[in-house]
């Protein structure tokens, strides 16, 4: 019982502020960041990892220790990708099919917008 108490707990105020923490100690190398997947959906189970899309100048070794951080503080491990803006954009404008699944489904925002991801890509 304690686990999916937990569980309801993080989705509804813990996952996206613990997140947030962890990526803003990087300021303006992140521009973009948003949990997908089922988290995002609500349809994850206690078990389930929470799915990570980072956009930016950063690459996952930098990322890593305050990842691991968060996922020690939320008890789930982070799944984490990551992009530069660049490779985000041409992946998209190549209709990449992982990142238009990702962006046809909802998402939670730890940093950035839905509009302003839009304008990066030109859609």
């Amino acid at each position: 019982m304690y686990r999916e108490l937990r569980a309801i707990f993080e989705k509804t105020t813990g996952i996206a502020p613990t997140i947030r923490t962890a990526v803003a100690a990087f300021g303006g190398k992140i521009l973009y960041s948003f949990v997908y997947g089922s988290v995002a959906r609500g349809r994850e189970h206690a078990a389930s990892d929470i799915d990570v899309m980072v956009i930016g100048n950063i690459g996952l070794a930098e990322l890593t220790p305050a990842l691991r951080k968060a996922e020690r503080a939320l008890g789930r491990e982070l799944n984490v990708t990551v992009y530069s803006v660049d490779e985000f954009r041409d992946k998209v404008n190549e209709n990449d099919h992982f990142l238009t699944a990702v962006l046809k489904r909802p998402k939670q925002f730890v940093k950035g917008s839905e509009r302003e991801l839009d304008a990066i890509t030109g859609k």
